[in-house]
């Protein structure tokens, strides 16, 4: 009976599992000590489908703290036939020449934080842009 009875918890730990485990993501970045334009690139977290769904972002930087929510079907209509977005970025300005670390949360995947140009994702109409 008692082997049973594991055998049952481990078959239901094993099927849950995917819906208990959220990724989860802390980037500290430090930005170099001079002014220019930080960008996040996000993409949106999956269903246990494989579908996009809504996607949250928390920024903190110093005193500072942000929290960005994404819905991938907010907008559908793409010239370049993408039916729903990839992820989003945010644009986030550095005015001072100092290395305060920014920190970044996530329940999507944070591809990379950068400071400088704008990233290709920028120009590509399947990711939102957010200017914070």
């Amino acid at each position: 009976m008692k082997v049973k009875l594991l055998s049952v918890q481990l078959m239901l730990g094993i099927l849950l599992l995917p819906t208990i485990v959220l990724a989860n993501y802390e980037n500290p970045y430090s930005p170099p000590n001079y002014p220019g334009d930080v960008y996040i690139v996000v993409k949106h977290k999956k269903s246990m489908f494989g579908s996009p769904i809504k996607t949250k972002l928390n920024i903190g930087w110093g005193d500072w703290d942000e929290e960005v929510s994404h819905n991938p079907y907010k907008s559908i209509y793409h010239s370049n036939h993408c039916v729903v977005n990839t992820g989003f970025v945010v644009k986030l300005r550095h005015s001072k020449y100092d290395r305060i670390p920014l920190w970044t949360n996530s329940d999507g995947n944070i591809t990379y934080i950068k400071q400088g140009g704008a990233p290709a994702e920028w120009y590509n109409k399947c990711f939102e842009k957010y200017t914070l």
